[in-house]
């Protein structure tokens, strides 16, 4: 019995010292959604955003061709532009792995659609 407490104790102790680094999380906070795709059959294919500690990824079911990605800091300062184009059912990856603390804004614009949100990076 003594021998599970000390293994309790052991565990309880190292989950507090986790480093908190570790334990933090990027997050997509808000989305904005201008987009409003409709096919024929009125199926909305609207890009999907995510991210994680490496990446910010736009996902599309339909192909999106002259897509307008923009990244903006807290300051409203542009830190990304590029104008692609996301495949039906792949991901397009932004590397962000090297990139300053702090919230992003993220536009998606094609034409007259868009989608904003905002992200954090911790």
């Amino acid at each position: 019995m003594q021998n599970m407490k000390n293994a309790v104790l052991v565990l309880t102790a190292f989950l507090l010292l986790f480093p908190y680094k570790l334990m933090a999380e990027n997050k997509v906070i808000s989305i904005e959604d201008g987009w409003n795709i409709e096919d024929e059959r009125s199926i909305s294919f609207a890009p999907q955003l995510s991210i994680d500690e490496q990446n910010i990824y736009i996902y599309s079911e339909k192909e999106l061709n002259d897509l307008e990605v923009i990244i903006k800091d807290s300051l409203g300062n542009v830190i990304y532009y590029n104008v692609t184009t996301v495949s039906g059912y792949t991901t397009y990856p932004i590397l962000i792995d090297n990139w300053n603390k702090g919230k992003y804004t993220i536009q998606i614009k094609k034409g007259s659609r868009y989608m904003q949100g905002i992200i954090r990076i911790e």
